[in-house]
């Protein structure tokens, strides 16, 4: 997660639900830079109560385009200029990848855990060419698109063959939750 104000939002939603518990998020650039997504996913963490839930330090960049940040979608510090730079957290990244942090949990526990992936999907890119198998230890609840996937989401999804992975359900809960775009 990107941790816009959406995904913010996102987070806040899922820690109310009794049915769902973030085990771990990963934070990309997408509308920020990569290191104000990280300390902006350890504020909204800790402003949930979920201080110990791991956070990792994800991709810088695209895979294969140039660098586009969308600060003018949720401002320079990604929440919508309420000076989230300067809010003082307690935690810190984990240290490990958030490409790692979606392959070890899988292979750990899979079919226990779902992974609802928003924001830019570089960290997804970066597990399958880790591990090719990575996304399918996710549980059915999961929400990436893979064109072709087949899930209950299906009716929002691009499902041709030859459709970029682009649009996602925001919010599915079930289980247990890694967010980790």
């Amino acid at each position: 997660m990107d941790v816009g104000i959406d995904d913010a939002i996102a987070v806040l939603f899922l820690a109310t639900q009794p049915d769902a518990r973030i085990v771990a998020l990963g934070s990309p650039f997408g509308d920020v830079d990569t290191a104000q997504a990280t300390h902006d996913a350890i504020a909204v963490l800790e402003l949930a109560g979920l201080g110990r839930v791991p956070v990792a330090h994800g991709a810088e960049r695209p895979l294969a385009v140039p660098l586009s940040l969308a600060t003018y979608v949720h401002g320079t510090d990604g929440l919508g200029e309420i000076g989230a730079a300067s809010i003082a957290v307690a935690g810190s990244p984990t240290g490990e990848s958030a490409a790692d942090q979606i392959v070890r949990p899988g292979r750990q526990h899979p079919g226990e855990l779902d992974l609802l992936a928003v924001g830019p999907r570089t960290n997804l890119g970066h597990a399958l060419q880790a591990d090719p198998d990575a996304l399918g230890r996710y549980g059915p609840w999961s929400s990436w698109e893979v064109p072709g996937r087949r899930t209950r989401w299906t009716p929002v999804n691009n499902t041709t063959p030859t459709s970029p992975m682009t649009r996602t359900p925001r919010i599915s809960c079930s289980r247990h939750v890694a967010p980790g775009s």
